[in-house]
């Protein structure tokens, strides 16, 4: 949830009667199948974040599986879910807090309290260990023993840090989104250390880092210029950096003078990113990557809230939440863009976690 989404739910909240979601759901599949975990945000303020369990197998849908199973809903707005060792790690932003449960059946096991304002977690190849990106205090990541369920450490960071990406070797890269406020940086830790080696300074407002074979990518969606009224004056433009393995800056490509987008993503073929989704932001692009170039039309012509692509089918994951008082949308696509299926979810959704 950005800052321009926080500003208009809060508006949107003066005027809400009631918070409708439509509670259905197909029968609950067999649990031995492959299952992934979409995130349901909810409305800011109103502690009816979701979680919606896909079998892509059987292409069925379980909404409100938390509170099914443990009968009450995890918080207030659920930015993402980690699954890790038969435990799912829900971040649960507004609430301050990760709940953790077991990843079949999402039956609560603990949660990790007074960590401030959380957004994303990853591991890498140090045991029993998860960093967490965190808005709160300014900006930083902190690092989770798994085993005890405690903060082991904090690394200050940029402001608003988001999506985090680790090289497979020792450095882990943490895009500073801003927040609430702004940012232009990409804060790079030694993982040997916990400590930052360096801040790259790049185009506004970094948001989400993703590789192909080779090399490592960086979105910047730029940001909205306003004025004492909130009225809008200008904007910055969205960027796209290509960066070394090692994280050195090798080029940066504008992408759109007056938009926004807050997503990328990688095909499976390691051929295309895809570009888009976010608040306010229309239409899915694929830049080339080995002609460098971003395709002039949308590859996908809709309004998606959050976007992923399966790693493995390479299918692609587009989640609409028209309203934060009714249920979303997630619609399935092939790679070549053909729609496949849709699907109710819970309320907010804005990405999918693949568990295989």
């Amino acid at each position: 949830m950005n800052a321009l989404k926080l500003t208009t739910l809060l508006l949107l909240l003066i005027f809400m009667g009631c918070d409708k979601e439509d509670n259905t759901s197909d029968p609950v599949p067999d649990p031995q199948q492959k299952l992934y975990y979409i995130s349901n945000e909810g409305a800011f303020g109103y502690g009816n974040a979701s979680v919606s369990l896909f079998y892509p197998e059987e292409q069925k849908i379980q909404n409100d599986a938390f509170k099914q199973a443990n009968n009450r809903r995890p918080g207030d707005v659920l930015q993402s879910i980690m699954v890790k060792d038969n435990k799912a790690y829900l971040v649960v932003n507004a609430s301050d807090k990760i709940e953790i449960a077991a990843s079949k059946t999402l039956k609560e096991l603990g949660v990790l309290n007074n960590i401030r304002l959380p957004r994303y977690m990853i591991t890498t190849a140090r045991a029993n260990t998860a960093y967490i990106t965190a808005w709160g205090d300014g900006g930083y990541v902190a690092v989770m023993d798994l085993v005890k369920n405690k903060i082991t450490d904090t690394i200050r960071v940029g402001k608003g840090p988001e999506k985090m990406f680790w090289n497979g070797g020792q450095l882990l890269l943490v895009a500073n989104s801003g927040g609430f406020k702004d940012d232009s940086t990409l804060s790079v830790i030694d993982l040997t250390t916990n400590k930052v080696q360096k801040h790259l300074v790049l185009a506004d407002n970094p948001v989400d880092i993703c590789a192909d074979l080779q090399s490592i990518w960086v979105l910047c969606r730029g940001k909205v210029k306003y004025d004492g009224n909130y009225n809008i004056i200008g904007h910055t433009p969205s960027y796209l950096y290509h960066l070394s393995g090692d994280a050195k800056v090798m080029d940066s490509i504008e992408l759109f003078a007056d938009k926004h987008p807050t997503h990328l993503e990688v095909s499976s073929d390691q051929k295309y990113l895809y570009i888009g989704g976010g608040y306010g932001f229309s239409g899915l692009y694929r830049f080339d990557i080995n002609f460098g170039i971003l395709e002039t039309n949308p590859f996908i012509n809709k309004d998606f809230y959050g976007v992923n692509v399966d790693p493995a089918s390479g299918l692609i994951y587009g989640f609409e939440a028209p309203t934060f008082t009714a249920s979303g949308k997630m619609s399935i696509y092939s790679p070549d863009g053909t729609l496949k299926n849709e699907l109710t979810t819970g309320v907010g959704p804005n990405g999918i976690t693949f568990s295989y």
